[in-house]
């Protein structure tokens, strides 16, 4: 059991705010540690931190005394001393490859501009093996995030979900995760591509109040993605810095159980991002259907936490629905395990084939309406999987015709869509008597 003094009080480190776990475990190079730096005064002091489980069991089968983070808690630093000091002072984001190999003439001759900064604890990073360190500053402090790992380039803090998203649109959008932390939306992660010129620093200093009217307030209320399209302005409210070039841009926030996920497109032509894994596209493409949305337990309920269009149906919900579509407001509804189709396919793992959906009773399927107002008709609801077997969601797959899913196409897809997917549509494929096959 780890504790973290601060002056003469004692804080268990679970306590530490969840967006800076959620920092040191999206680090895409592997994050061993966090701190955060609170400015009072004139000086910068150590606030709380954060050290995943494995680092702890490292560090104690190591027989290292104490943590890089509890020996960092005894320091403090004036503003523009050290890196902490003068990533404060100029508000810029300080990425430091190697820590082991660091001198304060080093520092001067690697990164002009920053005044000779020397870093005060370059003994106690060699001692723990700390290799790499990002410092990232806000009005009111740094966040300074490290890693066992030796970083070649400046690293992207992204989770599996928006790592999944990221696929899913073939690296043509960047990604922002919002935290709500206490009251205020602030950023926890990210991801661009190199054709993006992304501002980390400019990024991780925000802090839009939950009160207002962001889209991530909008997205959060509603349960439902926000989606941005074109030169439609972000809202006041939301002082994003600019994340994509110049040009047409569409934008999504997506709402999950513990943040909201900025997608948005880098491409000239500003294509409409796809919110959901890459199984769920390629099985979206491998079945030739238009439509899809993914749904994942969440506490005791079923909940939607992705979906695709292809670009032909955007375009049919853009000329007949007003760009409202079937997926964005089926993350209006939520099932118990068993109830409805999506709770029965969860519960019993066996995977179901609707021909159309308006034959279901409405009190079968609570989306009925919705079906009807969107023209949505067959439907798969696919169990899948994880690693060990245990269903751990629900693809719903649909279109407006009929699915003519073959076996000789499900083969093609092998390698390109999850093993436990696979099997459920060859299932699928192998039509019975009476079947619409």
């Amino acid at each position: 059991f780890l504790l973290k003094f601060c002056g003469s009080k004692r804080v268990s480190q679970a306590m530490a705010r969840p967006m800076l776990q959620q920092l040191v475990d999206n680090l895409s190079c592997g994050g061993c540690y966090g701190i955060e730096w609170e400015l009072e005064g004139n000086s910068l002091k150590h606030k709380e931190h954060y050290n995943p489980q494995w680092r702890l069991d490292e560090v104690k089968d190591k027989g290292l005394q104490g943590l890089y983070t509890t020996h960092s808690a005894s320091y403090s630093f004036i503003v523009g001393q050290g890196l902490v000091g003068q990533s404060f002072a100029k508000q810029q984001v300080l990425f430091v490859e190697s820590l082991q190999e660091m001198t304060a003439e080093g520092i001067a001759d690697s990164y002009a501009g920053w005044d000779s900064t020397e870093f005060l604890r370059v003994g106690m990073a060699q001692q723990f093996g700390i290799q790499s360190a990002i410092f990232l500053p806000h009005p009111k402090g740094v966040i300074e995030i490290g890693s066992t790992s030796l970083c070649k380039a400046m690293p992207g803090f992204f989770s599996d979900v928006a790592k999944d998203f990221i696929e899913a649109n073939a690296d043509a959008v960047y990604i922002v995760e919002w935290a709500d932390v206490g009251g205020t939306f602030k950023p926890c992660g990210h991801s661009n591509p190199k054709k993006v010129a992304m501002a980390p620093g400019d990024l991780y200093s925000l802090a839009v109040p939950a009160s207002g009217d962001s889209p991530m307030k909008q997205a959060l209320s509603t349960k439902k993605p926000v989606l941005k399209l074109g030169e439609e302005k972000l809202c006041a409210a939301y002082p994003r810095c600019p994340l994509a070039p110049a040009g047409k841009q569409n934008v999504i926030f997506v709402p999950l159980p513990d943040r909201i996920i900025e997608i948005g497109s880098v491409t000239p032509n500003g294509h409409v991002p796809n919110a959901c894994s890459a199984a769920c596209t390629n099985t979206c493409k491998l079945l030739k259907a238009p439509i899809a949305v993914e749904w994942r337990l969440s506490g005791e309920k079923i909940k939607a936490v992705g979906h695709y269009n292809s670009p032909e149906r955007m375009a049919k919900c853009a000329a007949d629905f007003s760009g409202s579509r079937y997926t964005l407001e089926s993350y209006g509804f939520e099932f118990s395990k068993g109830e409805g189709v999506v709770g029965r396919v969860f519960a019993s793992g066996k995977s179901e084939l609707w021909p159309d959906l308006l034959m279901l009773p409405a009190e079968t399927f609570k989306r009925h309406a919705l079906a009807q107002t969107f023209d949505v008709r067959t439907a798969v609801f696919l169990a899948t999987r994880d690693a060990a077997g245990v269903v751990d969601g629900v693809l719903e797959v649909c279109t407006c015709q009929v699915c003519e899913m073959l076996e000789e196409e499900i083969l093609k897809s092998e390698g390109k869509i999850p093993k436990s997917i696979l099997s459920e549509l060859r299932e699928l494929s192998r039509p019975s008597a009476g079947s619409i096959y």
